[in-house]
């Protein structure tokens, strides 16, 4: 979602990355003051966390009459993103996958506690440092895209990981950021997104009716994979439940 620099902030004298959200075409004038009101709004929230699991927000650039654009400065973490190792090794060991897990049900749970929900978990907005570090990019911002007509060829997120219930008309929740951990689980564990069809309408179905594939994966792992993969929200896993699994094989 935007455009992304390598930069310098010349006052600290670090290297930084740096995002640009610009107004997409076609939009009223209404529309587009919405998008950047919503945009700097969000990346504000997003701003107030801290936690390592999380890329840092370190500062904004407000839309201007010169410029639309909303510019977001944020920690540069050189690292692929956990989408780009799973394309260039394939699966990845069950304990690997375990020790990613608990720093990002961490990071979602500090975000839940403050009121922000993500709304775009998947392999690719997560960065894997050395050591299996993980960091979550880009929180607050499928929620500044996600508009009535911003988003009127379909809901903001990445089909093959959103919730059922947001094709049921229901808002995003934290459990909605849950159900896409475990959807990016199953992915970093068997290879492949447990959804994923030939066409949209296909994953859709998937996602709303069909029987989650098998899991190579052994418990607690597959548990916890399965248990945030459950379509009724009151009997899908919670971050503590979660949490307490995959802990309890670490120790």
């Amino acid at each position: 979602m935007g455009v992304v620099w390598r930069a310098s902030d010349e006052l600290i004298g670090r290297s930084v990355a740096v995002k640009e959200l610009r107004v997409p075409s076609g939009l009223s004038e209404a529309e587009r003051s919405l998008f950047s009101e919503r945009a700097l709004r969000e990346a504000r929230t997003a701003g107030r966390l801290n936690h390592p699991g999380v890329i840092a927000i370190h500062d904004l650039v407000p839309a201007t009459a010169q410029d639309d654009a909303v510019y977001i400065v944020m920690e540069l973490a050189e690292a692929p993103s956990l989408a780009e190792l799973l394309e260039r090794y394939g699966a990845l060991g069950d304990e690997r996958v375990t020790g990613m897990a608990v720093q990002l049900l961490s990071a979602l749970k500090a975000a839940h506690s403050m009121g922000l929900v993500h709304r775009d978990i998947k392999p690719s907005n997560i960065m894997v440092l050395p050591g299996d570090e993980v960091k979550i990019v880009d929180f607050g911002i499928a929620h500044a895209m996600d508009d009535t007509r911003l988003t009127r060829h379909g809901v903001a997120g990445s089909t093959g990981y959103m919730a059922p219930e947001l094709f049921e008309g229901s808002d995003p929740s934290p459990a909605t950021d849950l159900w896409a951990l475990g959807g990016t689980l199953f992915h970093a564990v068997e290879g492949h997104d447990p959804f994923a069809r030939q066409n949209t309408a296909a994953t859709l179905h998937a996602i709303l009716h069909e029987d989650l594939p098998p899991l190579s994966s052994r418990p607690p792992l597959s548990t916890v994979i399965t248990g945030l993969l459950t379509r009724n929200t009151t009997d899908r896993m919670t971050i503590e439940q979660a949490d307490a699994l995959l802990r309890s094989c670490l120790l």
